[in-house]
């Protein structure tokens, strides 16, 4: 997965973050679990095990984090921000 090259994808300083689709003028407020997969998926994660693994080594993960990471990762496909 890929975060579409066209987006634009903005940390802010108090961790949180944007998603701006050009195309489209949607913006995506992301909070800073959010932006951290983001600038992760930017960095090249590619897969749902490797976000999992590297939120975990900075956090400690609550049970439902696999499901909200995939409802957050389906939200993030269907408004056209991530690409295959």
């Amino acid at each position: 997965m890929f975060l579409n090259p066209q987006i634009v994808f903005r940390r802010e300083f108090d961790g949180s973050g944007l998603l701006f689709h050009p195309d489209t003028g949607e913006v995506f407020a992301l909070n800073p679990t959010a932006a951290a997969i983001c600038e992760l998926i930017a960095a090249g994660e590619r897969d749902e095990a490797e976000l999992l693994n590297s939120l975990a080594r900075s956090t400690r993960l609550p049970p439902e984090a696999p499901a909200d990471l995939r409802t957050f990762l389906a939200q993030l496909r269907r408004r056209g921000f991530l690409t295959e």
